[in-house]
């Protein structure tokens, strides 16, 4: 996609190159637009070039912002911006109506002849809570762990927990981090943003991307690893595979199993297995507290439910894309 982006951007007509790259682009989605679609009808496509100011860091462009002339200089002078507006996408619950509109758009630099697109650290997938019980229920579960205040006497309470009823993620043992990154092994969300609080019987993390995310090891946790997090000048992660669901992921159960993938029967939805992995800056509030309170907790009750733990030398490769987007960021 971004060497088709690189072509247009040099092409002598690049309007023309645009149009059928964003035709080609949107074909790709199998399941998504019917064969008998009138692409002619419903298409728009556009290509528009935006003059951009220099960096500091491009010594090459020599000539100062008001003496560049917008016929002269090259591609690389350019932001570079494809745009589809896709109308009356034909529904696949209700035929022959259509869903509505679906717009399209990328925006790349050039860079020694190679498209850099600015988009990369952008999330692939927003979900917004449904308004009514959706909403309604996404509010009271935060509200509900939100409202657990920090345990001042964490075996105790742990103990006691034990003995009887209890709730899922048990107490709070540190305060929360307001900012916290979170890497996902699915393709739609590679990393997300937002606050997560530590429980000596789970995790929770809230995100404006995909609402909260409870998760309480005793019943979700299918394994757990670490990566040096035991080194405090290193970014480390600490891994969570879950247990295999149909339903437990929010949007992704409803969703191909990456961008472009077949579509999936809404009337039985497939296993999905989800792996996150929590980011811990060097030195930072998060690391102090997971190493020094957190950690102990959650490796005896790993022991307890007989969780497999590993230390690995590297991060997995299912991770790959989401330490990507975050080194870009």
């Amino acid at each position: 996609m971004h060497q088709a982006a690189a072509n247009i951007a040099t092409a002598a007509d690049p309007t023309a190159q645009a149009l059928a790259f964003m035709r080609d682009r949107i074909s790709e989605a199998p399941g998504l637009i019917p064969a008998s679609f009138d692409w002619e009808a419903n298409l728009t496509l556009s290509h528009r070039r935006i003059l951009r100011h220099r960096r500091d860091d491009e010594e090459s462009l020599e000539v100062a912002d008001d003496e560049i002339d917008a016929e002269e200089v090259g591609a690389e002078w350019y932001v570079h911006v494809l745009c589809a507006r896709l109308d009356q996408v034909p529904s696949v619950r209700w035929k022959p109506d259509a869903e509505g509109s679906l717009i399209f758009e990328e925006s790349y630099i050039l860079s020694g002849g190679q498209p850099e697109p600015l988009g990369v650290s952008m999330p692939p997938l927003n979900c917004l809570p449904a308004e009514g019980a959706e909403e309604s229920e996404a509010r009271q579960v935060s509200g509900a762990v939100c409202s657990n205040k920090v345990c001042d006497n964490l075996k105790s309470s742990i103990t006691c927990l034990r003995a009887g009823e209890h709730h899922v993620l048990q107490v709070l043992c540190v305060p929360p981090e307001e900012t916290a990154v979170l890497l996902s092994s699915s393709p739609w969300m590679p990393l997300l943003r937002g606050e997560a609080r530590l429980f000596s019987g789970g995790l929770f993390f809230e995100s404006a991307q995909v609402g909260p995310i409870v998760i309480p090891f005793r019943i979700h946790l299918a394994a757990i690893a670490s990566y040096r997090l035991d080194e405090p000048t290193a970014t480390a992660l600490v891994m969570i595979r879950l247990k295999p669901a149909d339903h437990s992921y929010g949007p992704l159960s409803h969703l191909p199993e990456a961008p472009g993938g077949p579509a999936v029967d809404p009337h039985s939805l497939p296993l999905r297995s989800l792996a996150l992995a929590l980011v811990v800056p060097p030195r930072s509030s998060l690391r102090n507290s997971l190493v020094d309170v957190v950690w102990p907790v959650w490796e005896a009750l790993f022991a307890e439910c007989h969780i497999p733990y590993d230390e690995l030398a590297s991060p997995p490769a299912e991770f790959a894309h989401g330490l990507a987007v975050l080194r870009a960021a």
